[in-house]
C-alpha cells in the first residue's frame, strides 16, 4: 500500500525562543541552549530530507524549499536543504534494465524501487503504475528514433548520405540502447490498444524517410518491396538487443551492424537464377 507522508511544523523549543522544525507527520519537542539552535534544526531537517528521499520523492519537502535563517543571541546560521537526485531518470533506467532482463510480468514495482534506491510505493510519486513506466519507456525511444529520422530529412539532400546517416543513427540507438530496443520489441504488447495503435503510427512515421531514400537509390524495386526490405532490415537491426556481443567493442559492434544494414538495403545481385 503506497504510504502517504504530511509535512507538520512542530515547535522547538529554545529559551524563551520558538523555531519551526518540520517533521513527517508528527511534531517534535526538543530543548537546545541558544547557542544550539541551528545545529538542532540542521539535524533534524537532514532526518526530514532523507526519509523524504527514501520515499522517493524530488527535491526538499515542502517548507525548505528556500533557505532559513535561525538567529540566536549572536550566532546566526542558515540551514539549506540541498535538491535531491532526479528520481524519474533513474526509475526509466531501473524499469528498462529488468523488463528487458526478466520480463514485464515478472517484475513487480518493489523491484524498480529496490534497483533504484527508494521503495515499491515510493515509484508512485513518479509514476502512476508500471504500465506507465512501459509506456514512458516506449515513447522515449519512439520520440528520440522519429526526431532523428526528421531531422536528417530536412537537412541532407543526397539520397546515399540521408540513408546512411539513418542507419548510422539506428545502429547507435541499438548498440548504446540495447535494454530499451528489448523492451521496446518484446514488451509493447502489454500496453493498452490505444497507447499501441499511436505507436505504431508513429513507428510508420518513422520509417517513411527510409523508404523515400531507399526509392530513390533502388528503382528496381516497387514501393511494397521497399517497405519490406526496411522493416526487414530494422527488425535485423532490433534483433541484436537480443543477441550476444561476441566480446566486440560498442565501436566494433557498430561498424558490423552499420555493414551489414547498408548491405542488405543496397545490394542488387540477381539471384532469381540459382
Amino acid at each position: 500500500m503506497k504510504r502517504a507522508h504530511r509535512l507538520e511544523v512542530g515547535a522547538c523549543e529554545v529559551g524563551d525562543r520558538v523555531a519551526d522544525v518540520p517533521s513527517l507527520g508528527r511534531c517534535r519537542q526538543v530543548q537546545v541552549c541558544p547557542l544550539d539552535q541551528a545545529a538542532q534544526l540542521g539535524v533534524l531537517v537532514a532526518e526530514v530530507v532523507q526519509q523524504w528521499r527514501q520515499d522517493g520523492s524530488d527535491g526538499p519537502p515542502p517548507g525548505l524549499l528556500c533557505e532559513r535563517t535561525l538567529t540566536a543571541g549572536a550566532y546566526d546560521e542558515t540551514v539549506t536543504a540541498t535538491s535531491a537526485l532526479p528520481r524519474r531518470e533513474q526509475l526509466l533506467e531501473a524499469a528498462a534494465a529488468l523488463f528487458a532482463e526478466r520480463g514485464f510480468h515478472d517484475v513487480g514495482i518493489d523491484d524498480i524501487g529496490s534497483a533504484a534506491g527508494i521503495s515499491g510505493p515510493g515509484v508512485y510519486r513518479h509514476f502512476a503504475s508500471k504500465q506507465a513506466l512501459l509506456e514512458s519507456l516506449c515513447d522515449r525511444a519512439m520520440t528520440r528514433m522519429l526526431e532523428g529520422a526528421r531531422s536528417i530529412s530536412s537537412t541532407s539532400g543526397d539520397p546515399l548520405d540521408s540513408l546512411s546517416a539513418l542507419v548510422d543513427l539506428h545502429v547507435s540507438f541499438a548498440v548504446e540502447e540495447r535494454a530499451l530496443i528489448s523492451v521496446w520489441v518484446r514488451e509493447m504488447r502489454a500496453l493498452s490498444e490505444d497507447v499501441c495503435r499511436s505507436l505504431r503510427r508513429r513507428m510508420r512515421a518513422y520509417e517513411e524517410p527510409w523508404h523515400v531514400v531507399l526509392s530513390q537509390l533502388r528503382e528496381d524495386l516497387e514501393p511494397a518491396q521497399v517497405s519490406v526490405l526496411t522493416g526487414a532490415t530494422l527488425a535485423m537491426l532490433n534483433g541484436f538487443a537480443f543477441t550476444g556481443t561476441a566480446r566486440l567493442t560498442p565501436d566494433e559492434l557498430a561498424t558490423l551492424l552499420r555493414r551489414m544494414a547498408l548491405a542488405a538495403l543496397l545490394t542488387r545481385e540477381d539471384l532469381s537464377g540459382r
